[in-house]
């Protein structure tokens, strides 16, 4: 399972362009996004995206991720999370002593009492 994670984290920046990849991800806070290169400017940010540059106040911003990189990461812990919810949800399910599936189904044994 997690050689498929790896695989498909190593295909996603195979097939994302080198400039996303460089690129800070700013994400202003009624939802519009900017891609570029930040530069700090005390209480704004100068963005220089491929259309040019722009500028903007940082309390209007609602995150800022530095690479997609740091997106993948995110990304792979709240699949590695959504797992466990899955598994821990499942197992209380399936080892319920009031649960009887029907015939016609076919559990895994997941159950270590």
């Amino acid at each position: 399972m997690k050689s498929i994670g790896l695989l498909a984290i190593i295909i996603l920046l195979l097939v994302i362009p080198d400039y996303y990849v460089l690129s800070e991800i700013v994400i202003l806070k009624d939802g519009g996004k900017y891609i570029g290169t930040i530069i700090d400017e005390g209480d704004k940010i100068k963005i220089t995206t491929q259309d040019g540059e722009i500028t903007v106040k940082k309390e209007r911003i609602k995150a800022i991720y530095k690479d997609a990189t740091t997106i993948i990461k995110e990304i792979t812990n709240i699949l590695t999370e959504t797992k466990t919810l899955i598994y821990s949800v499942t197992h209380t399910v399936l080892c319920n002593p009031l649960f009887k599936p029907s015939p016609a189904h076919h559990f895994p044994k997941i159950c270590f009492l």
